[in-house]
């Protein structure tokens, strides 16, 4: 019986944490009766979560639209040394060339999140376009990058 007691208790503090972020109270209630604590744990993380990620829509095709995940980038690029002394450019969703810019404006546009794994960057040490993550593969080690 008071195993009932505690997950009432932690199902109407998950809908009441759901209902404050704006979340179903009634779903959260089932997840928090069921789960207990760990319902909680993951209505604190949601809006941590929240801040970290982003979605952003890249159209592969103009007909044909697809939704990505991406991490918002919380480590530095480890710059070569030719990387800071030429120009960089690099397509947009709509495969617009942005560019030239300096080093610096393009990693303050990759920090922006505006320059995603996938995006094609170029520079004129580059013979062709390259995806962002092959150009800077140190950024990427150890990490899962799209193929």
């Amino acid at each position: 019986m008071e195993h009932y007691g505690y997950a009432l208790l932690t199902g109407f503090l998950s809908a009441y944490c759901a209902y404050r972020q704006k979340r179903s109270a009634f779903f959260w209630f089932f997840i928090g009766y069921f789960f207990n604590i760990w319902a909680l744990a993951a209505l604190a993380l949601l809006p941590w979560l929240r801040k970290r990620m982003r979605v952003t829509q890249t159209n592969q095709d103009r007909s044909n639209s697809v939704h990505t995940l991406e991490v918002v980038p919380s480590f530095s690029l480890q710059i070569p040394p030719e990387a800071e002394k030429t120009l960089w450019y690099f397509l947009d969703q709509e495969r617009q060339t942005i560019g030239p810019m300096s080093f610096r404006a393009f990693y303050d546009t990759w920090k922006k999140g505006k320059i995603l794994t996938t995006t094609l960057v170029w520079n004129e040490t580059f013979t062709e376009w390259k995806p962002f993550h092959e150009a800077f593969p140190a950024a990427f080690q150890g990490s899962k990058t799209p193929s």
